[in-house]
């Protein structure tokens, strides 16, 4: 299956409600094609879907690895903020706390 098909199914079910399959077709997506040209789309998708899902953690350790493939891409701090929710909603309070302080001292 192309990469390109799999990256729409994987929005598609989770516009659906059918967030676990979602996951499921982002994850076979970024196993099979390392070096598709939307990886970094795919991997925020997944990490939103595994916040839909309850996975925090795997929600929290995605987003870190985003984060630290590219701290530049961050401008308007919208993945920092779902990297904290994922603290939160982990049971993480100190991190999420730690992030939301940065991201105000930055004024974002």
């Amino acid at each position: 299956m192309q990469p390109q098909i799999l990256a729409v199914l994987g929005e598609a079910l989770r516009q659906a409600g059918r967030s676990r399959d979602a996951a499921s077709r982002f994850g076979e997506l970024l196993l099979a094609f390392p070096t598709f040209e939307g990886r970094r789309q795919a991997e925020e998708q997944l990490a939103d879907t595994y916040l839909e899902i309850g996975e925090y953690v795997r929600a929290t350790e995605l987003f870190e690895r985003l984060g630290a493939s590219d701290p530049a891409g961050d401008i308007d701090g919208s993945l920092r903020r779902r990297l904290a929710r994922a603290h939160f909603q982990a049971g993480q309070f100190e991190q999420s706390l730690s992030i939301y302080d940065a991201l105000l001292a930055e004024g974002i």
